[in-house]
C-alpha cells in the first residue's frame, strides 16, 4: 500500500487513524505488516501489499511476520495452484464472459463522456476509489485513464472470478499499474477512508447491487467537497427489457433518483444529474449535463458534482492519434476464420455464453457488424500486435500503417484501445481464455507438435502425422544451419507460397533467422545468403525437398531456438513481428479462432502460419510449459 493512501486510511468503526507497522516496505509502499487502530485496537493485515479488511486480527502476534507468512499462504495459494485451477476451466472452456467483456460493455464506457467534466475538478494526487473491483478491469483502467491521480480500488473478499489467489497471482504490486492500491472490505460496511478525503468516487455497479444505507451515505461522507461521484449502470424502472429478462437488484424510476438528488442538493451544496446509459454510449464524447430521468432506456448513470461546478466545453474537432500509451483489446465476442480471412459475431463462442450476453446488450449489439468483416495481411498482423499488449508506439515501430488498421478496425468494434498497462492488458487476456500470463517460447512450440496427436494434409507433402511434422521441421533446421542460416540472418521466401516454404520459414525463425514472405514472385522459391560463408543459396519446393533427401540422417534435434521474426510485404512496406509474439497471439485467441482439421491449402503463407500455430498450440496450457 502506497503511503498516501495509508494517511487517508481510517477505522471505519471509531475514525481514528491507522498506526502503521511494517515488516517489510518498498521505497513508498508498505508490503507487509499491518494497520493497528489505537481506538477499537484491532489489527489490519497488510499482505503483499494488499489490506485486508476482510481478515481482521485481535493483536500484533497474528500479524507477526511469520503469522502474515502463514496467513498468506493460506489465502493466496500457490502459483501452481493457481495454475493448475484455470488449467481446468481451459480445458472445459469455461470462462466468466462478463469480465472479459467488461471493457466493452456500454455500462463501463458511458463514464467516458463525463471524463472532460471531472479533469477539471481532480488535482494531480487525488485519491480516487473504485467500489466494484470484481473484474480488476476498472482498477487498471481507471490507472490509466488518471495517471496524477492515486486508485484504490475495493473489493469484497475471497469471491468471484478473481478472488484471493487472483488478485495475488495476476495484480500483484509488482505488476499492476503504479498509482493503484487494493484493499479487501466490503461496500455495505463503512468504507475504512477519511471524511472529506476522495476526490471522485466512480462505483460501477454499485448502486443496484448495495444497500442504499450505509453504502450512499459513505460514498458522500467521504467524497471532499469539491468531489464527485459517479454511479455508472442503475437499473431503472422506466422501461423493461425486451426481449425481456430479470434484471433482479434495486430497481428505481429515474425520477425517484431526480428527487432524491434535489434534496440532496438543496442539504448538501451538491448537485446531480441522472442520465441515459444508453445515449452516454452512443453520444457524443462529450456528454451534455441535461437531466434525462424520464428515459425511456432500462439503465442509467447518476453523476453528482459540487453546486460550483461549470460544465466542461467541447474541445476542438481534430483527428488525434492514440497515446503513446495506447494498447488494444481485441473483442471477446468475435470469432476469427483465418481461411476466409475474416472476423464475425458468433453467439456460439464460450459455451454459448456469447448469444445470452448480447441478447442483454442491445444496446452495445447494434454496434457490432452484422456481416463477416474482410481482414487483409495487414489486419492479422495488427492483430498479433494488439494480442501481446504492445503499446501504439512500440507497434508504429514495427511497419507503416499498423496503427492506422487498428484504429480503423476499432471502429467496428474488433479491438478497443485503452491507455491501460501490460499488467491490466495481460488481465484481460485472462479473463477472455482463462489462461495464466506465461509467454510461450519457441521451444515450447516445437515440444507441443511432439505431443500433439494431429495429423495435417499438407497438399505437395500428403498427410502428415504431428511427429512426421516435427520430423520434416528438425530436417529443415538441420539443412539451414549447414548453408549457414544463424540469427540476424534474414531468408526470403514467396508469400503466397507451398506449405513447404511456410514451414520453412517457421523452422528459420525458430533459428533467430528473420523469414521475410514476399508477394508472389513468377516463380517459387526460397533464399538467402549464408551469414558463414556468404554464398547464396535458391531452391524450389522440390530442390528443397530433393536437399533434403541428401542430407546425411540421422538430423541433430532442434537445441538452439531463439525465437527470430516473421516479416510480410504489404504493398511497398514490410511489417513484421517476433515468431513468439505469433504463438503467444493465437494461444491467446484459441477459442476464437476456428481451426480445420486439414492443415492448409495452397495459398498465402500468412493462413498457412495461423492454422499450423494454431494445431500446434491447440491443448496448450502454460500450466504445463
Amino acid at each position: 500500500m502506497h503511503q498516501s493512501i495509508i494517511e487517508k486510511i481510517a477505522c471505519p468503526s471509531c475514525q481514528r487513524p491507522y498506526q502503521k507497522v511494517s515488516h517489510h516496505s518498498d521505497k513508498e509502499r508498505l508490503l507487509n505488516g499491518y494497520l493497528e487502530c489505537n481506538g477499537c485496537a484491532i489489527i489490519i493485515p497488510v499482505i503483499d501489499g494488499f489490506a485486508f479488511f476482510t481478515e481482521p486480527r485481535l493483536h500484533p502476534e497474528q500479524a507477526s511476520p511469520e503469522a502474515l507468512i502463514t496467513l498468506g499462504n493460506k489465502l493466496f495459494g500457490t502459483a501452481e495452484d493457481f495454475n493448475q485451477y484455470h488449467h481446468q476451466k481451459n480445458c472445459r472452456g469455461a470462462i466468466e464472459v462478463y469480465a472479459a467483456f467488461q471493457p466493452f460493455n456500454e455500462s463501463t464506457r458511458a463514464f467516458t463522456p463525463l471524463i472532460p467534466h471531472l479533469e477539471g475538478q481532480l488535482v494531480e494526487n487525488d485519491l480516487i476509489l473504485d467500489t466494484w473491483g470484481r473484474t480488476g478491469w476498472s482498477g487498471e483502467w481507471l490507472a490509466g485513464l488518471f495517471p496524477n491521480q492515486r486508485i484504490l480500488s475495493i473489493w469484497e473478499g475471497n469471491s468471484s472470478v478473481l478472488a484471493y489467489r487472483g488478485y495475488r497471482h495476476l495484480l500483484a504490486m509488482k505488476n499492476r499499474a503504479p498509482n493503484l492500491d487494493i484493499i479487501f472490505t466490503h461496500p455495505e460496511r463503512p468504507i475504512p477512508l477519511d471524511s472529506g478525503s476522495v476526490g471522485l468516487v466512480y462505483g460501477l455497479d454499485s448502486l443496484h447491487r448495495y444497500s442504499f444505507y450505509p453504502f450512499v451515505s459513505e460514498c458522500l461522507r467521504i467524497t471532499k467537497p469539491e468531489g464527485a461521484c459517479v454511479f455508472p449502470h442503475i437499473h431503472l424502472t422506466n422501461s423493461e427489457p425486451s426481449p425481456w429478462f430479470d434484471r433482479g437488484c434495486n430497481q428505481f424510476h429515474g425520477q425517484d433518483y431526480r428527487k432524491w438528488l434535489q434534496r440532496l442538493s438543496a442539504n448538501n451544496d451538491r448537485q446531480g444529474w441522472v442520465l441515459s446509459e444508453e445515449n452516454l454510449f452512443e453520444g457524443p464524447s462529450l456528454a451534455p449535463l441535461e437531466d434525462d430521468s424520464d428515459t425511456s432506456h432500462y439503465n442509467g448513470l447518476v453523476f453528482i458534482l459540487p453546486s460550483s461546478f461549470s460544465p466542461a466545453l467541447p474541445p476542438p474537432v481534430t483527428q488525434a492519434m492514440p497515446a503513446s500509451s495506447t494498447r488494444y483489446l481485441v473483442n471477446p465476442l468475435l470469432r476469427f476464420d483465418p481461411i476466409r480471412s475474416t472476423t464475425s459475431v458468433s453467439k456460439t463462442l464460450h459455451n454459448g455464453e456469447a448469444e445470452h450476453l448480447l441478447l442483454r446488450h442491445p444496446v452495445y449489439q447494434k454496434r457490432l457488424p452484422d456481416t463477416p468483416l474482410a481482414l487483409s495481411r495487414l489486419d492479422w498482423v495488427a492483430l498479433i500486435h494488439a494480442m501481446n499488449g504492445a503499446t501504439a508506439d512500440r507497434i508504429s515501430r514495427q511497419g507503416s500503417g499498423l496503427v492506422e488498421t487498428l484504429e480503423r478496425l476499432a471502429l467496428s468494434e474488433v479491438v478497443l484501445p485503452e491507455k491501460v498497462s501490460l499488467s491490466a492488458h495481460r488481465l484481460q487476456r485472462f479473463h477472455s481464455n482463462q489462461l495464466p500470463v506465461e509467454q510461450i517460447s519457441t521451444r515450447y512450440f516445437w515440444s507441443a507438435w511432439e505431443h500433439s496427436d494431429a495429423n495435417m494434409e499438407i497438399p505437395s507433402l500428403g498427410e502428415l502425422s504431428a511427429g512426421e511434422l516435427v520430423q520434416l521441421g528438425t530436417g529443415l533446421a538441420a539443412l539451414l544451419l549447414q548453408e549457414g542460416v544463424r540469427p540476424g540472418t534474414r531468408i526470403t521466401l514467396s508469400g503466397n507460397s507451398a506449405p513447404l516454404f511456410t514451414i520453412t520459414g517457421l523452422v528459420a525463425a525458430s533459428l533467430g533467422a528473420t523469414a521475410g514472405f514476399e508477394e508472389c514472385a513468377v516463380e517459387s522459391r526460397c533464399s538467402h545468403t549464408s551469414a558463414v560463408s556468404g554464398k547464396a543459396h535458391s531452391s524450389t519446393p522440390a530442390e528443397l525437398l530433393d536437399k533434403l533427401g541428401n542430407l546425411p540422417q540421422p538430423w541433430p534435434a532442434l537445441s538452439c531456438l531463439q525465437g527470430g521474426k516473421i516479416e510480410f510485404q504489404v504493398g511497398t512496406e514490410r511489417v513484421n513481428f517476433s515468431l513468439e509474439e505469433l504463438f503467444n497471439a493465437c494461444v491467446a485467441l484459441k477459442h476464437q479462432i476456428g481451426i480445420p482439421d486439414w492443415a492448409t491449402p495452397e495459398g498465402d503463407a500468412w493462413q498457412q502460419l495461423i492454422i499450423l500455430t494454431c494445431k500446434a498450440l491447440s491443448n496448450h496450457s502454460a500450466h504445463n510449459q
